[in-house]
């Protein structure tokens, strides 16, 4: 984990930096799934000036920033023999092996890096042509790594980080990987709890930032009015259905596929004592130890 976050942090200080956008989503993240990031999604969306768009199109996004960072670490040693091989051909001296034969690197680079926010743009503007100015997308469990990548390439984005109890995010997915034919075993619980812990700490060290607005889940159920009012204050959206809230929705409705429930709602699975220990465990250590793990 700190060898990624260290290598991440790295490409945005070289390759990366040349690719900062001036998109400005409205993110929603959180620590692991399960966690609401859904149900802000649809308050949101029940606005009519605000629309924010699901996990397929932070995954594009994501997808084709790795992209960029491959290329960017396959290309950059090679700018001395492509520059020479392009200063040969455009001479005049095409008898040679030139299937490699490219534009100059940086700015063939910069082309990719610019192309890997195109279906980002899009989304800004379908939203805006729409009438509904402030946009965005959500995307669960995200760690440290990938939020710093999104924050430090779209410095005018805004992030909102939902957090919920470990227990009832753990209910929740385990409910869900049993539909799905899945089980969790010990490990699994185990990593699914460790991550947790990580992203959720790392999140919680950007609370006070003008950028990022945290709640969570719990206050939203309990406190409805008080929550919807300082997510208000924050995205500048006035007019969310506090009525969303009524609605349990964390599935597709049907019958007919394994991935649907009738009501669009799969009730919680119960944590056994294997799982609880693990989840009281998790609440104690210490995160450098849980890194440890």
């Amino acid at each position: 984990m700190a060898a990624e976050r260290e290598g991440y942090d790295g490409m945005i200080e070289d390759s990366f930096s040349a690719i900062v956008s001036d998109l400005d989503p409205l993110v929603i993240t959180a620590p692991t799934i399960r966690s609401g990031t859904t149900l802000l999604q649809r308050l949101l969306c029940s606005s009519s000036k605000a629309l924010i768009y699901g996990e397929l199109c932070a995954q594009d996004l994501e997808f084709f920033l790795n992209f960029y960072a491959f290329k960017s670490q396959q290309y950059n040693c090679r700018q001395e023999e492509v520059s020479t091989s392009l200063r040969r051909v455009l001479a005049g001296d095409v008898n040679d092996w030139i299937p490699t034969l490219m534009p100059e690197i940086p700015d063939y680079l910069r082309a990719i890096g610019r192309a890997a926010f195109s279906g980002i743009s899009y989304c800004r503007d379908h939203a805006i042509g729409l009438g509904r100015p402030v946009w965005g997308f959500k995307h669960p469990a995200w760690n440290p790594a990938t939020v710093r990548l999104m924050r430090a390439l779209m410095p005018r984005a805004r992030f909102i980080f939902i957090h919920r109890e470990l227990k009832d995010c753990l209910k929740s997915a385990k409910a869900q990987g049993v539909t799905y034919g899945a089980t969790y075993s010990k490990s699994e619980v185990e990593e699914f709890c460790r991550s947790w812990a990580e992203n959720r700490e790392y999140l919680l060290s950007l609370d006070g930032e003008a950028t990022v607005f945290s709640l969570q889940f719990e206050d939203l159920v309990r406190e409805p009015r008080e929550t919807l009012a300082r997510m208000t204050k924050f995205t500048g959206v006035q007019d969310m259905d506090p009525n969303v809230l009524n609605h349990k929705v964390n599935t597709w409705a049907g019958e007919d596929y394994v991935m649907q429930s009738k009501n669009g709602y799969f009730e919680p699975a119960e944590l056994d004592d294997s799982d609880q220990r693990i989840v009281d465990a998790t609440a104690r250590l210490p995160i450098e130890q849980l890194r440890a793990c």
